[in-house]
């Protein structure tokens, strides 16, 4: 039994606290979207990840279809970034984040990056 309250704790820590940084080194992470501010404080985090700005509908569409996982964040986003992603990578790729939090694009980046 006290194992099991220990395997509990540790899965809330997990959620709520701890974060193991995965190895990105290899992999090719896009962040589309968001907000400048946000977007800036995960590059101080992220310094190898590319960003795309919201207001860059012009963007390289290599960078997106080469990814290895695309994270949009579409509180701040336009619909023409939004169908100009859909329209040149594999739908597969994106995760979709609601949320301005870094703790959460965290575990959107654990969950989705394979």
């Amino acid at each position: 039994m006290e194992a099991q309250l220990e395997a509990k704790d540790l899965a809330a820590d997990d959620v709520n606290n701890v974060f193991v940084e995965p190895d990105t080194s290899n992999k090719r992470i896009v962040v589309i979207g968001g907000f400048f501010s946000w977007q800036q404080r995960l590059k101080e985090i992220f310094p190898n990840f590319i960003y795309i700005d919201t207001d860059d509908l012009s963007f390289d569409v290599n960078l997106v279809k080469g990814a290895d996982l695309i994270l949009f964040n579409f509180l701040h986003a336009s619909h023409g970034l939004y169908y100009r992603l859909k329209a040149n990578c594999d739908n597969d790729k994106i995760a979709y984040i609601a949320n301005n939090n870094i703790k959460h694009f965290k575990i959107a980046l654990v969950k989705n990056l394979k």
